[in-house]
């Protein structure tokens, strides 16, 4: 069977996706990043561990990533308004391939619709963004 990454693109907040990931991405609980990278959040990479510190400088200076959201195996990405999904999302699953499987080839990436539930911390710091903008 190959390693999958679970991709759920939410109708409600279309610059938002989550990544599901079938193994540990990150070392703590949670921690987010605003792209590009400051100064600031630098010192909250020593958290996330060796393969959360590869994902985010593999995505740090991502022409049209907002935000990036981190939990041990979910990856939470909002985008900027004026790319689309396809000028970046390879990008974001390169950057997990080293996680799954490590190689493209052996990886199987299944799209699903997400239901956000009230209450639901990831859409609610979803819904924060889109108030923002």
């Amino acid at each position: 069977m190959k390693p999958k990454i679970i991709v759920e693109q939410c109708e409600i907040y279309p610059h938002s996706r989550n990544y599901h990931i079938g193994s540990i991405i990150c070392t703590t609980k949670g921690a987010g990043f605003w792209m590009p990278i400051e100064r600031v959040d630098k010192k909250n990479l020593k958290i996330i561990g060796e393969l959360g510190r590869q994902i985010i400088d593999s995505l740090g200076h991502q022409l049209g990533i907002r935000f990036l959201y981190l939990e041990p195996s979910f990856l939470f990405v909002v985008k900027h308004k004026a790319f689309d999904w396809k000028s970046i999302e390879n990008n974001i699953l390169e950057a997990l391939i080293p996680a799954v499987s490590g190689t493209r080839d052996l990886l199987e990436v299944v799209n699903e619709e997400c239901y956000c539930q009230t209450g639901d911390f990831r859409c609610l710091l979803v819904n924060q963004f889109h108030q923002s903008d």
